[in-house]
């Protein structure tokens, strides 16, 4: 017993420093790299890692060539540490806000897509009722922004329809179709009759492999017992396909709003396949249990009561 009560205090001195360089040393398993990313000496790091391990009593790292690799109790506080310094940031966030009577910084992840049609609406609506709040974005695909969700990067994201666990909150927001474009003098729009089939003789953009729209489109090929699309062209910057198209004879699978967009309706043509056309909702995500400064409370109630009508015109105003 005296022993744990020993390790008790001497996590309870623990500096979340060491805990941010000893993320980076997790991420990286190599002392030069982690201290260039965290702009600190490599003996620096080498005590950081001799003080996390004397205050937890167990070794966290091995040497394995010029590298190092993580033990199983290294595992486990490389998991935990981002959570614990996250932890610890939102506490300062509160007690900032409360002691400033700002309305804080919210931190927003957003789908490409969303960001393009709807993100300048939600910021105008935002800076309107809240003048003096902050706004931090992070554009990336779905998988992106769910990790940046899970390591408390972002407060909360605007995404596909979220399949996160109950450590999650989320509400729909907006529905949507994505379907197959092309450029309006794209030769496909010459045939008789579009298939399945006759898409595949067409080279493709699409977004890397991990995206759902990929996994998606390459699923109803393989559900008919046909190969998937020859990709020629592989982005994940999912705003530039329709420019790419719009050059070339390529084919893509994203939303219908560029389409229906002005900017698209005069360049870009949907190619209308029930089969090819998806289905899918966004979400609002955010953490059940975390810290959510006013502004983020305030637009998780501005989307939950206006976002149809907020959301239901690209681009326009409210």
């Amino acid at each position: 017993m005296n022993n744990l009560n020993i390790l008790i205090k001497n996590v309870n001195n623990l500096d979340t420093r060491d805990l941010r360089y000893f993320e980076a040393i997790a991420a990286t398993e190599h002392l030069g790299t982690a201290s260039s990313l965290v702009s600190r000496s490599q003996p620096a790091m080498t005590s950081c890692i001799k003080r996390l391990e004397s205050a937890l009593g167990v070794a966290l790292v091995e040497r394995v060539g010029r590298g190092i690799t993580l033990t199983p109790a290294g595992r486990v506080l490389a998991d935990r540490a981002k959570k614990l310094r996250s932890s610890v940031e939102e506490i300062v966030r509160e007690i900032a806000d409360i002691e400033t009577g700002k309305s804080g910084l919210i931190k927003l992840g957003v789908l490409p897509t969303l960001a393009k049609f709807f993100l300048p609406t939600i910021c105008r609506k935002i800076l309107s009722d809240a003048p003096k709040a902050q706004i931090q974005t992070t554009i990336a695909q779905n998988d992106v922004l769910s990790r940046l969700l899970r390591d408390r990067e972002v407060d909360m994201i605007l995404t596909i329809a979220s399949q996160e666990t109950g450590d999650y909150v989320s509400h729909t927001v907006l529905e949507d179709e994505a379907v197959v474009m092309a450029s309006q003098s794209h030769p496909l729009f010459q045939e008789k009759r579009v298939t399945l089939q006759s898409l595949l003789n067409h080279p493709w953009v699409l977004a890397p492999p991990t995206v759902g729209t990929r996994k998606w489109i390459e699923g109803v090929f393989r559900k008919n017992s046909l190969p998937g699309p020859n990709v020629q062209i592989e982005t994940n910057q999912i705003l530039m396909m329709p420019n790419l198209i719009c050059e070339t004879n390529l084919l893509a699978f994203t939303s219908r709003l560029h389409v229906t967009h002005p900017e698209g309706i005069a360049f870009l043509r949907e190619v209308p396949l029930t089969e090819t056309t998806m289905p899918r909702k966004f979400d609002l995500v955010y953490r059940a249990e975390s810290y959510l400064p006013p502004v983020a409370q305030h637009l998780i109630e501005l989307l939950k009561v206006e976002g149809p009508e907020l959301l239901a015109r690209p681009g326009g105003s409210l």
